[in-house]
């Protein structure tokens, strides 16, 4: 499990901003999995599991926010 949900036992909608694109991240304690809700144009991503990304592009940082809380 993500250390970083591992207290937040409640679905969760987390409004954010990373270099200036703002996205929608929703996370489900039930599945364990954060998934992007909405994002602005000019915002990528991609679903994968983070064990199979990682062996492939061991190079990607991890973006941090505060601790999440439920809504």
């Amino acid at each position: 499990m993500n250390q970083e949900f591992a207290n937040v036992w409640k679905p969760t909608t987390l409004k954010e901003s990373f270099q200036g694109k703002k996205f929608t991240l929703l996370w489900n304690p039930e599945a364990q999995s954060l998934r992007v809700e909405s994002a602005e144009d000019g915002v990528s991503w991609a679903y994968s599991f983070w064990f199979a990304w990682y062996a492939f592009h061991p190079e990607t940082e991890v973006y941090s926010t505060d601790s999440p809380t439920a809504d």
